[in-house]
């Protein structure tokens, strides 16, 4: 039933390490945004071609769907 892998398969995911999570430990620019819950997406400009005030960060919450950004 299962077939043999040659080659490794690469998702190349570790372009995702660090910048962008859902949940767990924040790091924001400057301070943690006001009434964010604990369930939230946090990225960076290297998340696709996004281009949000020079190195920025931003946390869309999940809860909520408020949007929070601030640039380094």
């Amino acid at each position: 039933m299962f077939h043999e892998v040659d080659e490794k398969l690469n998702l190349n995911l570790e372009r995702y390490f660090y910048e962008h999570h859902f949940g767990g430990t924040l790091h924001p620019a400057q301070s943690i945004p006001n009434e964010l819950s604990e369930y939230y997406f946090e990225f960076d400009e290297s998340f696709g071609s996004l281009n949000i005030g020079g190195d920025s960060v931003a946390q869309i919450d999940l809860l909520t769907n408020k949007i929070h950004c601030a640039c380094g």
